[in-house]
């Protein structure tokens, strides 16, 4: 499972910018979601972010663009030095996942 999801011990600490409350079931263009997770230590070991796009700009993701961060709060770079963004972020892997929440605007929830 991704992001420690089948972690008891990892802590999901999930943020909205600016409290976004999703509107008939989706989210507005412009939505900043930002998880930290945390091991059981309490340190921050991965970083993520989606941004609602809008424009079909991922019409398959719900035009959802996803992120990885690094510690400063930067777009993460990979080994080669290209930003850890889009729409087909880890080869689509967040895609697929998210396709599961696909009825809550591709967001997982409690």
């Amino acid at each position: 499972m991704a992001h420690g999801g089948n972690d008891e011990t990892v802590v999901r600490d999930v943020y909205f910018k600016d409290g976004q409350l999703p509107v008939n079931g989706i989210y507005p263009v412009g939505t900043i979601i930002v998880k930290h997770l945390k091991n059981s230590e309490g340190i921050v070991e991965e970083r993520t972010a989606v941004v609602k796009r809008g424009n079909d700009f991922n019409a398959e993701g719900g035009d959802w663009e996803w992120f990885m961060l690094a510690p400063d709060g930067k777009i993460a770079r990979d080994e080669n030095g290209n930003a850890m963004r889009g729409a087909n972020l880890m080869n689509g892997m967040c895609l697929q996942c998210h396709t599961a929440a696909k009825a809550k605007d591709y967001v997982f929830s409690k």
